[in-house]
C-alpha cells in the first residue's frame, strides 16, 4: 500500500506542474492533491491524452508511422491533388516532394515543365531543379540554374541552394572552389553536413589528417547535441564515426 501511495502522489504532481504549465483551472490542482489516485485518472482521460494527441510531437510522430507504413503517400496524395487542381502550386508541391522521395529524373521534369512564363525566373522552382538535376548526376546543369537564380534574384538566399552550389563544384572536381564554398556554409548551415562533405573532399585530395579532425569535430558537436538534434544528423554523425574508426577520410 505505502508503494501504490507514493506511485500515485507522484503522478498526480506530475500532472498538477502540468496544469500550472499549461494554465489550466485551478480546481485541478484541489481534485489532485485531495484525491491523487482518483484524480489523476480523471486528469489524464480528460485533458491530459487529449492533449498530447493534438501536440505537434504527437501529429509528427503519427505523420513519421504513416510514412514507414505507406512511403509513397506523400507523392500519391501531391498527384491526386495536382489532378484535381492542375494549378502551378500543385506542380510545384509534387515536384518537392518527389525530390524528397528521392526521384530526381521526374522532379526534374516538373521543374522544367514549370519554367515558363510568369515563373520562368521563379527561384523556387530553379532551386528545386537545380537539387534535381544534381541528384540525377547533373552538376554543370546545376550549377547553369543556379547561375540563372542568382542572375535573377541576386539578393536570394538559400542553405539549401548554396550547398547544392558547393556539391556541384565538388562533383566537377572543382575543389578548391568547393572548399571554400564547404567552408563558408559550416559557419552557418543548420547541420553538419558540410563540414562532413570538406572532410570528404580534404581525404580525396591527400589531406587526411585534416579531413580527421574535421570528423572529430563533428562528433565532439554531436555528442554535446540534444538526442533531437543527433537523431536529425544521424547520417552524418555515423559517417564521421565509421571515417574515424578507418582512420582516414573516403
Amino acid at each position: 500500500m505505502p508503494l501504490i501511495f507514493l506511485l500515485s502522489t507522484a503522478i498526480a504532481i506530475f500532472f498538477a506542474v502540468h496544469v500550472v504549465r499549461t494554465g489550466r483551472e485551478m480546481y485541478w490542482l484541489f481534485i489532485l492533491l485531495v484525491f491523487p489516485f482518483l484524480g489523476s485518472v480523471v486528469y489524464a482521460l480528460a485533458i491530459y491524452l487529449p492533449s498530447l494527441r493534438n501536440s505537434a510531437q504527437a501529429h509528427k510522430v503519427k505523420e513519421n508511422l504513416i510514412r514507414a507504413v505507406d512511403p509513397g503517400r506523400d507523392v500519391r496524395e501531391a498527384r491526386e491533388r495536382l489532378m484535381d487542381v492542375p494549378s502551378v502550386q500543385n506542380r510545384l508541391k509534387l515536384a518537392q516532394t518527389l525530390l524528397a522521395a528521392g526521384d530526381h529524373a521526374e522532379a526534374e521534369e516538373h521543374f522544367t515543365a514549370m519554367l515558363t512564363g510568369l515563373h520562368a525566373d521563379d527561384p523556387d522552382i530553379l532551386l528545386g531543379l537545380a537539387e534535381a538535376q544534381l541528384g540525377n548526376g547533373k552538376p554543370a546543369a546545376a550549377l547553369d540554374s543556379l547561375t540563372r537564380l542568382r542572375a535573377a534574384h541576386p539578393d536570394y538566399q538559400s542553405a539549401e541552394g548554396h550547398l547544392t552550389y558547393a556539391r556541384a563544384l565538388d562533383e566537377l572536381d572543382r575543389g578548391p572552389e568547393a572548399e571554400r564554398e564547404y567552408r563558408a556554409l559550416a559557419d552557418y548551415y543548420p547541420g553538419v553536413e558540410p563540414l562532413c562533405r570538406l572532410a570528404l573532399l580534404l581525404g580525396r585530395t591527400g589531406r587526411q589528417a585534416e579531413g580527421q579532425e574535421l570528423f572529430k569535430d563533428v562528433q565532439q558537436r554531436l555528442s554535446r547535441a540534444p538526442s533531437h538534434v543527433r537523431a536529425r544528423q544521424k547520417e552524418w554523425l555515423d559517417l564521421a564515426r565509421q571515417n574515424l574508426a578507418r582512420g582516414g577520410a573516403a
